[in-house]
Formats: structure tokens, sequence, C-alpha cells
């Protein structure tokens, strides 16, 4: 069983989105983001599975810590400007950048077993543990087969394999590195107009001081 696929990829990218070209592009690529998904039952449903799947609660939180792990290799930057950064981004523009994605790779019929699959108590038992299990993938061990038995009961770990085996299971893991390429892009996106913004936003600040 690959507990990282049951991490929704864009948990896996979002840390991503300040990254240096984003920094080095603050002035420029000012395209917004618009979710053009083909029909808006799909759309709502998409919205629905980030809520379920755990990412629009989680979002927040990744985006100050990516910040903060930004501010920190970035010491020459002012603190005034992460500061602005802070204000400026914006956790809804990235999980809209989302939509178009999700859209793209799945069907409405996919959409709806992934709502469901995370509906259920084994799932929403993976989500409540997002945290421990991202610091566990991004740090420098991997998760192993015996460290499934630290997170779930043998009868959980059957379901699981079920669901990854399933059809919507396999295409999961078929297009997520695909999948974290475009978030990755997106996100970058959406940083880069945070940034932009929080730009602009000093240099009114300090014009208005004189």
């Amino acid at each position: 069983m690959k507990l990282k696929l049951f991490i929704p990829v864009v948990l896996l990218s979002t840390g991503t989105i300040f990254n240096q070209a984003a920094l080095a592009e603050n002035y420029v690529n000012r395209n917004p983001v618009v979710a053009n998904a083909s029909n808006t039952a799909k759309i709502v449903n998409i919205r629905r599975l980030l809520e379920v799947s755990g990412v629009k609660s989680m979002i927040p939180n990744l985006l100050n810590q990516t910040i903060v792990k930004e501010r920190t290799a970035n010491p020459d930057i002012p603190q005034e400007y992460w500061d602005a950064v802070s204000e400026e981004i914006r956790p809804d523009e990235l999980l809209e950048a989302m939509v178009p994605i999700y859209d793209k790779y799945f069907s409405n019929a996919e959409i709806r077993q992934m709502i469901a699959f995370y509906s259920t108590p084994v799932a929403k038992k993976i989500t409540s543990k997002y945290p421990q299990i991202l610091e566990k993938f991004t740090g420098e061990s991997r998760i192993e087969a015996s460290d499934y038995k630290k997170y779930f009961t043998d009868e959980e770990i059957e379901y699981l394999n079920a669901f990854e085996n399933s059809r919507v299971g396999k295409k999961l893991t078929e297009v997520s590195s695909q999948m974290q390429k475009d978030l990755y892009e997106a996100g970058s996106k959406v940083g880069i107009e945070a940034a932009k913004r929080a730009v602009d936003k000093i240099i009114n600040q300090n014009s208005s001081v004189y």
C-alpha cells in the first residue's frame, strides 16, 4: 500500500509555491487564475472533494509554513516583504487554482467516488493524521510498510488497499506525478500574484510617507 496515494497531491506540492522563481518574477506574469471546469455540477463536486479530503483546512497552515521556510532561506529580503506576503496570500485563490486541474484529470463520476472515499471513517482518520504523515514525507525518512500499523489497524489497511486497487485508485497513482507538476505551476502563479501585491503594497506605503 502506498500511503502517499491517500494524501492529496496538492498537499505534497504546496510547499513549493514560493520558490525562487516566484520571488524573482513578482513583477510579471500577472495572470489571474480562473477555474474553467466543464460544468457547474462538477465544479461544486471538486470543491467538495477539496473540503472532505482535508485540503481546504490544511492550506492556510501550509502556506504559513512555506512563508516561514522561504523567509529563513532568504535572509536578505526585508521582513516587511514577508509581512506583506502573509497579508496578501489568499488560500481561496490556491483552492480555485486546483479546480481546473482536477477537472482535467478526472471525470465527474471519479470525483464523486473520491468524495465517497474521503467521507468514510477510515479516510477521515487519514485526514486527521495529515500533519504527522506529511512531516514524515517531507523529512529525510520514508514511510515504510512497518509504519502503516502505527497509523491504521489491519482492517483499515485492507480497506485502503481495496481503494488503491480500484479503478479510481489506480488512476490517482497514474496521474499523480503530472498533477503534481500542474499544481506546482498553478501554485507558483498564485505565489507570484501574492508577491506582486506585497511589493505594490510596500511601494504604496513608502510613497505615502513622503
